[in-house]
C-alpha cells in the first residue's frame, strides 16, 4: 500500500505534539509545519537573545519528523488589524488566525504530497476558536471540509476523509474536550513524550492582557497604516507611558530589554543616563521640549541611583544633547502608565 503523508501543524506545545504522534502510530508519514507569524513568544525570545531552535528541538527530537518553519508574517499583520470575526479578550484574533493558517496549510498540501492536515486543537479548549461551531466555520472558510484531522477530539466530531478512507482508524483517536490538560499529560506518558512546555502556556503575545491594552491604546492616536511589525514588537517590551495624549515613552526594564529597544529604535528619540546605570527610553519624535523633560523625569526615577538631578543623554535625528532632570514622583508616573 502506498504510504500516506500528512502535514502536522506544530506549535511546539503538548497538544500538537501528541496529535502528530497519534497519527504517526497509524502509519502515516508526518511532515511538521510551523507558521511564523511575528507575534509569537519565540520572536520575543529571539530578540532577547534566548532563541533556541529551540522550542522545537525537543519536540522534533521526540517525534523524529522533518520540520518546516514557514514565514507568514507579511500577510498576518492584516489579519491582526482587520479580523472578520473580531478579537478575543485581548488583541487576539484567534478564529481569523486559524482560518489564515489553514488556508496557508491548504496551499502547501500538494507541495508536500500530503493528503490531509493534522492539528492539536481540542474541542472546547479555547473559547475564541475551538468551540464546535467555530471548528465548522474554519472548515467552511478554508474549503478543507473533511481534510482537517483533530486526533485529540476527533471522536466527538464528524468523520473525516482520512477516517473514511481508513488511512486512520477512528477507534484509535480520542474524545478529549475542555480546558483541563490532565488527560493529555497522561497520554504523553503513554506515548513516550517526556519533555514538553507547560501545557497551558500560550505561544502568542496577542493573548496577553498587557499587550492587548497597549495595542488598542495605540490606535487611539495612530492610523492602522502606521502599525508596522516593528511597532507591533515594541508593544511587547518595556514600560509604556503617555507623556501627552499623542506622545508615548517606552522605558526598558532590564539590560536585555534596553538592547531590544535600541534595536527597534528607528524613528524614535533615544534617551539614557549619562553617568550612572539605568534604562534606555524611546520617545516619539513628536515630543516637544516640555514632553522630553517629563519623559526624562520618568527615566530618572528608574535609574539605579536616584539623585536630585540626573544627567540624560538625548539622541535625536543623529544629534546628541544633554539634559539635567529631576525624577518624577511615583504617583505622577503611575498616572501616565499604559
Amino acid at each position: 500500500m502506498e504510504k500516506v503523508r500528512a502535514i502536522a501543524l506544530l506549535s511546539g506545545g503538548l497538544d500538537s505534539t501528541l496529535s502528530a504522534k497519534i497519527v504517526m502510530k497509524e502509519g502515516i508519514e508526518v511532515i511538521g509545519i510551523h507558521f511564523y507569524t511575528g507575534f509569537s513568544v519565540i520572536e520575543r525570545r529571539r530578540l532577547m537573545g534566548r532563541f533556541q531552535e529551540t522550542i522545537f528541538s525537543k519536540t522534533i527530537q521526540q517525534l523524529q519528523v522533518p520540520l518546516e518553519i514557514i514565514d507568514i508574517s507579511e500577510g498576518y499583520l492584516d489579519v491582526v488589524l482587520n479580523p472578520k470575526y473580531g478579537y478575543g479578550a485581548n488583541a487576539n484574533p484567534c478564529l481569523d488566525c486559524k482560518i489564515y493558517m489553514f488556508k496557508k496549510a491548504k496551499e502547501i498540501l500538494e507541495e508536500f504530497d500530503a493528503k490531509f492536515i493534522v492539528t492539536g486543537e481540542v474541542l472546547g479548549q479555547r473559547p475564541m476558536s475551538q468551540q464546535r461551531h467555530q471548528l465548522m466555520i474554519i472548515e467552511k472558510e478554508t474549503g478543507l471540509k473533511g481534510l482537517i484531522l483533530r486526533p485529540l477530539s476527533q471522536k466527538l466530531l464528524p468523520e473525516t476523509i482520512p477516517e473514511k478512507e481508513r488511512w486512520v482508524k477512528r477507534e484509535n483517536l480520542y474524545d478529549i474536550s475542555g480546558r483541563s490538560r490532565k488527560v493529555q499529560m497522561k497520554l504523553a506518558d503513554e506515548l513516550g513524550i517526556k519533555e514538553y512546555p507547560q501545557p497551558a502556556g500560550g505561544c502568542c503575545f496577542l493573548t496577553e492582557e498587557t499587550y492587548g491594552r497597549r495595542f488598542f491604546d495605540y490606535f487611539k492616536n495612530n492610523p492602522k497604516d502606521r502599525f508596522t511589525r516593528k511597532e507591533a514588537l515594541l508593544l511587547a517590551f518595556g514600560r509604556h507611558f503617555h507623556i501627552s495624549e499623542k506622545t508615548k515613552a517606552i522605558v526598558g526594564r532590564n539590560e536585555i530589554e534596553n538592547k531590544v529597544l535600541q534595536e527597534l529604535s528607528n524613528g524614535k528619540i533615544i534617551c539614557y543616563p549619562e553617568d550612572m546605570k539605568g534604562p534606555v527610553m524611546l520617545l516619539d519624535q513628536s515630543a516637544d521640549e516640555d514632553e522630553l523633560k517629563k519623559a526624562c523625569g520618568i527615566l530618572a526615577r528608574y535609574c539605579k541611583k536616584v539623585e536630585e538631578k540626573v544627567l540624560m543623554k538625548v539622541i535625536q535625528g543623529g544629534k546628541e544633547e544633554k539634559l539635567f532632570v529631576e525624577p518624577l514622583e511615583d504617583k505622577e508616573i503611575e498616572d501616565m502608565r499604559i
